[in-house]
C-alpha cells in the first residue's frame, strides 16, 4: 500500500472549489425525479444528467470520522467502483481506463492514484498533515487517460471528516462547494455539526443550553445581494439579519434530540445565474446566534469579539439556467 504524502494548511471556514460536471450536452432541463428526464439521464441536483461512465465509492474513512488536533490526519483511503481499470495517464482516451485524484478541501493532492481495478478495492495511505480544527472534505474524481475527468456524477465521490479542536463547529455536507446546481430550484441543503447538538425547539428545555454541549438548529443565509435585505454578508450582517434567513431556512430536526446531523430543504433558491454564497449558522432554540443571548445592536457594537466566537461555515456554490 503506497502512502500519497500532502503537507497542506487549510481552513475550514469557506470553501471555493472548481469541481463542475456536464449537465448535458446542448439544452440543461431541470427535474425533481429521474422519471422527469429522458431515459439515459437521471436527476442530479435539479438537472437532468447523463451517468453513463464509471463509479467511485469511499469505503474508508467512514463519513463524520473525527482526528485529535495537532496531529498528522492519516488514514487509509479505501476505494471501491466499477468500470475503471487504474492506470498512468497516456494522452489518449481509452473507454473504461484512467486514473484517480484525490482533493482536500478543493485542494488536489500532487500524486495520482493509477494502479488497481475498481472492481475490488484500491487502498492508499494519505498523510495530510496537520489540519485546522473544524470541518473538512475529501473527494476522489475518476479522470481519462487523456486527462478529461469523467462527466458523469457517479465517477465523483466524496465524504466529510473532521478535526477536533474541543469547539463546537458545524459544516455544510450539502450542497458541495463549488458544485453546479439548477437556479429557482429546491435546494436539498445536510448541515452537521462537532461539539454541539441540533434539536427540535418543541423538545428544548430552554431557549439556551450550552452544558454538556451547546444545543440548537441551524440558520441558513444566501449571500445578501441589493433589495434582499441589504449587501452584507453573515456574520458582518448582525444583528439586523438573524431572522433574514433563507424562505424555509431554519433547519430543525422535528421531534428528535442530540442530532449530528439534520437535513431540510431550502424553497426559494435564488433565479440569478453565477456564484451563490450559501452559510449555515449554529443557533440555540431561542434563536440567537450562539454564544450570544442578544440581538441588541448596542451589544454588538461594545462587544465586537462576539463576531470571532460564533459558529458557522460558508462556502459558495454555481447555479446554473
Amino acid at each position: 500500500m503506497r502512502t500519497l504524502i500532502a503537507f497542506i494548511a487549510l481552513s475550514a471556514t469557506v470553501g471555493c472549489y472548481s469541481a463542475e460536471f456536464d449537465a448535458a450536452a446542448g439544452s440543461v432541463f431541470t427535474c425533481e425525479a429521474s422519471e422527469d428526464c429522458d431515459t439515459n439521464s437521471s436527476c442530479f441536483r435539479g438537472i437532468c444528467t447523463n451517468d453513463e461512465g464509471p463509479s467511485v465509492n469511499i469505503v474508508g474513512p467512514e463519513e463524520n470520522s473525527v482526528f485529535a488536533a495537532g496531529d498528522a490526519v492519516v488514514f487509509p483511503l479505501t476505494l471501491s467502483g466499477t468500470d475503471l481499470k487504474l492506470n498512468e495517464p497516456n494522452g489518449q482516451s481509452v473507454a473504461g481506463q484512467g486514473y484517480l485524484l484525490v482533493e482536500v478541501d478543493g485542494v488536489t493532492l500532487p500524486s495520482r492514484i493509477i494502479s488497481g481495478q475498481l472492481s475490488g478495492t484500491v487502498s492508499e495511505q494519505l498523510n495530510l498533515g496537520i489540519l485546522d480544527g473544524g470541518y473538512h472534505r475529501l473527494r476522489v474524481s475518476a479522470v481519462g487517460l487523456d486527462n478529461e475527468p469523467y462527466a458523469n456524477p457517479s465517477a465523483v465521490a466524496d465524504v466529510g471528516l473532521w478535526v477536533n479542536d474541543g469547539l463546537p463547529h458545524v459544516g455544510i455536507r450539502s450542497p458541495w462547494p463549488g458544485d453546479t446546481y439548477a437556479t429557482g430550484e429546491p435546494l436539498d441543503v445536510s448541515v452537521v455539526c462537532l461539539n454541539c447538538t441540533f434539536i427540535d425547539p418543541d423538545l428544548a428545555a430552554a431557549d439556551r443550553v450550552d452544558e454538556p454541549t451547546p444545543e440548537g438548529h441551524t440558520h441558513i443565509f444566501f449571500d445578501r445581494r441589493e433589495g434582499v435585505g441589504g449587501t452584507l454578508d453573515y456574520p458582518a450582517c448582525l444583528p439586523d439579519c438573524n431572522f433574514s434567513y433563507a424562505n424555509n431556512g431554519s433547519i430543525k430536526p422535528k421531534n428528535k434530540t442530540n442530532q449530528r446531523s439534520v437535513e431540510g430543504v431550502v424553497e426559494q433558491v435564488p433565479e440569478k445565474a453565477g456564484a451563490l454564497r450559501v452559510t449555515a449558522s449554529l443557533n440555540y432554540t431561542g434563536h440567537f446566534p450562539y454564544p450570544s443571548d442578544s440581538l441588541d445592536p448596542a451589544v454588538w457594537s461594545s462587544m465586537p469579539e462576539l463576531l470571532d466566537q460564533l459558529v458557522f461555515e460558508a462556502i459558495s456554490i454555481n447555479l446554473e439556467d
